[in-house]
């Protein structure tokens, strides 16, 4: 089993006094933090959700930012660059991006084609990365929002974003202030559970 957890804990901890504005854990990286008090070991990224006006100063630092499909990647120039398979993740950001429209493969795949060579990224990031959200208002709900795209992933409430801090990491950072009813509505009521089959849980 591959562990994450020193590099991404060494980045995080790199990042946060760069972080000029509101942002909080989530994901894999909050459930591993409110289920077990630490991040789950072989997952390889933190999710980091942003509100509006949030920047980051990483000039002097060794992390650099890549802005990848869905989201920003900040990592650690020194680290393994992450390897993938850049035909794939584009499909995967046009399936995203075409969630709402019922469309078969066939048709996603020529969607895909149309405009893979002048949209595609190659990733420079690495493997042990964190992942930057941004959050936009949508009525009485926050979602994701990149380059101008809609992402139809998580959404947030507002008292969700009362954020509380949290010092289980060994450092301060923050989370939503309703994890349990957040987390319940990601990964089912059984998320106090691993779930053995899937390797995030």
């Amino acid at each position: 089993m591959v562990i994450y957890m020193t590099t991404l804990l060494e980045n995080l901890k790199e990042l946060i006094p760069r972080i000029k504005g509101k942002w909080f854990l989530g994901d894999g990286a909050l459930l591993g933090l409110v289920r077990e008090g630490k991040l789950i070991e072989w997952d390889n990224d933190i999710d980091l959700y942003v509100l509006p006006n949030t920047t980051f100063d990483l000039e002097g630092s060794s992390l650099k930012k890549q802005q990848y499909y869905v989201c920003d990647k900040i990592y650690n120039v020194n680290n393994d660059k992450c390897k993938l398979n850049t035909w794939l993740e584009y499909m995967s950001y046009i399936r995203l991006l075409n969630s709402d429209k019922n469309l078969n493969r066939s048709k996603l795949m020529l969607l895909a084609k149309e405009s893979y060579n002048e949209k595609k990224i190659t990733p420079q990031f690495t493997k042990e990365h964190i992942d930057i959200f941004y959050l936009i208002k949508d009525g009485d709900r926050w979602l994701c929002e990149n380059e101008g795209n809609r992402i139809m992933m998580e959404y947030f409430t507002e008292e969700e974003l009362e954020l509380k801090e949290n010092y289980d990491l060994g450092f301060k950072i923050y989370i939503p202030s309703k994890c349990e009813q957040l987390l319940e509505r990601q990964y089912g009521k059984d998320w106090r559970i691993p779930n053995k089959d899937f390797k995030y849980l």
